[in-house]
């Protein structure tokens, strides 16, 4: 592993968050969805599954707002990029992730969910 690989993408002196497997990060509108009823699902399926959603407004921290959400991404065993109304801030977030080459699957009214990232599933067929 390069000295580069090991730093965090935007703030240099950073180093990369280690990456939780029961972890996924969600980006939505939240202008189009009210908060709970958005998350209502997330928190159900966190239950079920045993895995953690986590969303960029639930913590707040000294870092950068890009660099706190390209953590999450990092972080995250994947990510689900609700592109309804092609929200700025969605699409910005959702660009980060595969400028990372992160995994993204991507959510809007035409598809319920589809995986939009050539990373999204490897060689071995595992997603």
């Amino acid at each position: 592993m390069t000295e580069a690989s090991t730093q965090s993408v935007i703030a240099t002196g950073l180093p990369n968050p280690a990456r939780n497997p029961r972890q996924i990060f969600v980006a939505y509108p939240y202008t189009l969805y009210d908060t709970n009823d958005y998350r209502k699902p997330y928190k159900e399926l966190a239950k079920a599954f045993n895995v953690q959603f986590v969303f960029a407004d639930e913590k707040i921290t000294t870092l950068h707002i890009l660099q706190k959400i390209a953590d999450y991404i990092r972080s995250s065993r994947c990510g689900i990029y609700d592109i309804s109304g092609w929200n700025a801030n969605v699409t910005l977030e959702l660009g980060l992730a595969y400028g990372m080459n992160e995994k993204a699957y991507v959510v809007g009214p035409e598809e319920p969910l589809i995986a939009s990232s050539h990373a999204a599933c490897g060689a071995e067929g595992s997603c």
